[in-house]
């Protein structure tokens, strides 16, 4: 089984395992610097960030021909609620939704955490289906047409 280390402190190495392991430790810096707990595996295939009532959970998946270290399955909760973020985009409601490179981690993570809304978030970060990479998902209107981005 693998174990949960709180980040930093409970790492022998607090660099993350990953190709973008320092533009990650920044990351990660920054959030803990803004009042966030940081928990994650020992080998960096998960990882979350917590403050106050909102959780974000992050597991690396391979997508789009990218490494698996560029691409992460979101899943959101707050009050210990889970977000189903197939059921925004108008898919599975338990769908694998993965979002691809640092930018889009930094913007997701830190929206969610600083209170954004999720309709409002799931209009700035670009999210695909595991399931289906043809296309990024977009989120549809009240007609049911989909909103560019």
């Amino acid at each position: 089984m693998t174990a949960h280390l709180k980040w930093p402190n409970e790492f022998a190495d607090p660099s993350p395992v990953t190709n973008f392991g320092e533009a990650l430790t920044e990351l990660l810096q920054e959030l803990v610097q803004s009042g966030c707990d940081v928990i994650a595996d020992e080998h960096w295939s998960w990882f979350a960030v917590a403050r106050q009532r909102r959780m974000i959970d992050l597991v690396r998946r391979g997508r789009l021909g990218y490494n698996r270290d560029y691409c992460w399955e979101v899943r959101l909760s707050s009050d210990e609620q889970p977000v189903q973020l197939g059921k925004i985009f108008g898919i599975r409601e338990c769908a694998c939704v993965v979002i691809a490179g640092i930018d889009n981690l930094r913007n997701v993570t830190k929206g969610w955490l600083a209170g954004e809304e999720i309709h409002s978030l799931v209009r700035l970060v670009t999210f695909w289906d595991k399931m289906d990479t043809k296309q990024p998902l977009c989120v549809p209107n009240a007609d049911g047409a989909t909103e560019s981005r």
